[in-house]
């Protein structure tokens, strides 16, 4: 859980290659909020257990431009 002195991020993609090493190194700092927004697909590389158990996630459908849920 984020406190009051942690820096909010939002993370476009994020559970790729080039996100997710992003969001890897992010997470190492322990300074930040991050909030992933993705289309829900996390069997790309090892995602799913070194970044989705550690940030919220929002999931989108691009084809419902108006249709999100809100994970964690």
């Amino acid at each position: 859980m984020a406190d009051k002195t942690m820096t909010k991020i939002l993370v476009f993609g994020g559970n790729g290659f080039l996100g997710g090493e992003t969001v890897v190194e992010l997470l190492a700092l322990n300074t930040f909020d991050i909030t992933v927004v993705n289309r829900g697909n996390w069997k790309n590389y090892d995602s799913n257990i070194r970044i989705r158990p550690f940030v919220k996630t929002i999931n989108i459908d691009r084809c419902e431009c108006m249709h999100y849920d809100l994970v964690k």
